[in-house]
């Protein structure tokens, strides 16, 4: 059983499964939800996905800048 702050006792099953069983909400206190984990799981995707780009960036970059630069000879 767990003890609720307002006093009230409920199923031990009912704590922290996303809805309220205490009549003041304390059973969902604390608990971090599938939102939390789903918040972090975009934000380690999304930087994934901004390395990538950035990687693919430098890559075009550094082939276009030898592109350029190949035409050009050096004078000894």
């Amino acid at each position: 059983m767990f003890t609720c702050r307002n006093g009230q006792c409920i199923n031990k099953n009912g704590v922290c499964d996303g809805k309220k069983q205490c009549n003041d909400g304390s059973d969902e206190i604390g608990c971090h939800g599938i939102k939390a984990k789903l918040a972090i799981i975009l934000l380690v995707v999304a930087g994934l996905v901004c390395l990538i780009m950035l990687i693919i960036i430098i890559a075009v970059c550094c082939r276009f800048y030898d592109t350029r630069n190949s035409g050009y000879k050096t004078i000894t």
